[in-house]
């Protein structure tokens, strides 16, 4: 099992090598920000939002398991579901930390001018995580809540003169999940 300390260590090596590179913002540093690790909806593993100089990514990290690389091939994707609707992650392994999931929230991080922005970004990130009052559906399954609603009531729905009603207007509307949680919140803690 990889330690916090461990995480965090090994991302800042990992820094070090890339603070040269356009995309590095020199006023950040890494840091885990973890959630309470009974709220995590995958069984073995914790969930924390790790900042970078170059990313945001909400990270799923294995607990009391050593090798978790054994089942997974790197860039695997799996949905995960939170309260606040389903993210799509992607499988990582090294040597140093195992193998771990990954969301990204934010890449670049030019739009953060500092540490303290960053870090009530992601603690907002994980407060939202898990309001249901945040769920919001992709396309897909606005179209399937569409597609069984006409066929439970027998017929098409129809749009008003307005457009007040229609699902196309509440859907330019919609945020998607990762705009939710980064854009929309990085914009608040920015200002």
């Amino acid at each position: 099992m990889t330690t916090t300390e461990q995480f965090q260590r090994y991302f800042e090596k990992v820094a070090e090598s890339m603070s040269q590179l356009p995309i590095f913002n020199a006023d950040l540093n890494v840091a885990l920000v973890e959630v309470e690790p009974s709220n995590c909806p995958v069984e073995g593993y914790d969930v924390a939002v790790l900042i970078t100089p170059w990313c945001m990514n909400l990270v799923l990290r294995p607990v009391g398991v050593t090798d978790s690389g054994s089942e997974e091939q790197i860039g695997h994707k799996k949905i995960i579901t939170f309260p606040s609707g389903d993210y799509e992650f992607i499988f990582n392994w090294n040597e140093v930390l195992s193998g771990y999931f990954s969301c990204s929230l934010f890449s670049p991080m030019r739009e953060f001018d500092s540490q303290e922005i960053a870090l009530a970004t992601a603690d907002a990130v994980v407060s939202e995580l898990f309001c249901e009052a945040n769920l919001a559906l992709t396309d897909k399954q606005i179209a399937e809540r569409e597609r069984q609603s006409e066929h439970h009531n027998g017929r098409p729905e129809r749009c008003s003169a307005s457009g007040d009603n229609s699902f196309a207007e509440k859907d330019k509307k919609l945020l998607s999940r990762r705009g939710f949680l980064s854009a929309g919140l990085s914009q608040t803690g920015a200002r």
